[in-house]
Formats: structure tokens, sequence, C-alpha cells
């Protein structure tokens, strides 16, 4: 349930009723809502995706699971293109091709990710692994939507959110002790 609720800064309703008032309160909001659900599902899909690459690597090599899930990527996403209209018209193309260079490097960046985490999970373990991948991710998100880089809106850090890196940061350093 707490998932399904958009933490606002005033008083709001949830489909047309009052939850809490003053301070900080919660309104259902269904475009905040799906996209958290598949953000979510994403979050839940990384270790096993991590735990399965790094299984794939000992039973192989780093190279080659890093190549084979890359491969099976480019498979999967050439049959999804097949079925996807927007995927057939020449403009989005185009638009594509013409993307600034910071856009166009997530395939490589997606490399060098599947390479560092099936390296790192072997040794440090899912849960170790996990918190330095998400320590990562939030302080990497936080700088690119305070300064509105690579297309984002801005999104100023603000106090709250510096209190939310000051428990993601006590997590850490919880589920990190030996």
């Amino acid at each position: 349930m707490a998932l399904a609720l958009a933490l606002t800064g005033h008083g709001t309703t949830m489909l047309g009723h009052t939850i809490a008032g003053g301070f900080m309160s919660f309104r259902w909001n269904w475009d905040w809502l799906l996209p958290l659900l598949g953000a979510g599902l994403a979050g839940a899909l990384m270790p096993v995706q991590g735990a399965a690459n790094s299984w794939l690597a000992r039973r192989s090599s780093l190279a080659l699971a890093t190549f084979w899930v890359h491969a099976t990527a480019v498979v999967a996403m050439g049959l999804t293109l097949l079925f996807l209209p927007s995927a057939r018209h020449l403009p989005a193309w185009r638009a594509l091709l013409h993307s600034p260079l910071p856009a166009l490097l997530g395939g490589l960046m997606g490399v060098a990710i599947t390479w560092l985490v099936a390296s790192a999970v072997a040794p440090l373990g899912m849960v170790a692994a996990t918190t330095g991948i998400l320590v990562a991710q939030v302080t990497t998100a936080a700088v690119l939507d305070h300064f509105g880089l690579l297309g984002l809106d801005r999104a100023p850090f603000d106090w709250t959110k510096a209190a939310g890196a000051a428990l993601l940061v006590a997590g850490a350093w919880l589920l990190l002790r030996r």
C-alpha cells in the first residue's frame, strides 16, 4: 500500500477523500503509481539478473557471459521491434540516429554494468553488491536530477532528499557491517 501513495507537501485527497493534512500528506496518483510499479519490477529483476550473470560467468567466462546477455537482448528487442508500430516509422529512426552522443551510449554502459555487476557478485555476495549499486545509483540520480543533466527536468536536491539519502547511507552501513 505504501508504494501506492504519492508523497506531497500539502493536505490532499485520495480518490476524493483526505488521507492526512498538515505538513506531509499522501495522494493516490495513477500517473505516478504505474511507472513506480514498473521501476519496482525492474529493481526486483536487477539482483536476479546480476546473480544469473555472475553464475553464467563462473560457468564460462566473464566476457562470454557479458556477450551472451547482450546478444540475447539484441534478439529479444529485434523480435519486439517487429511488433511495435512505432518502430516502423522512418522519422523515429532518423530521430534516434540524430540524438546527442551521450544518449546513444546506453548500450556501451549496459555492457559495463553487466560486466561490473557480474564480477562483483561472487566476491561480495548479492546483498553487498546490491547495496553498493543502490547507493551509487541514488547518488548519481540525485546529481542528474539536481542539475537537469542528460535531458532530465531539474529536480533540486532539498532537505527531504538529503534526509532520505542519510537514511540510505545508514541502511547501507547496517547492511555492509561484518
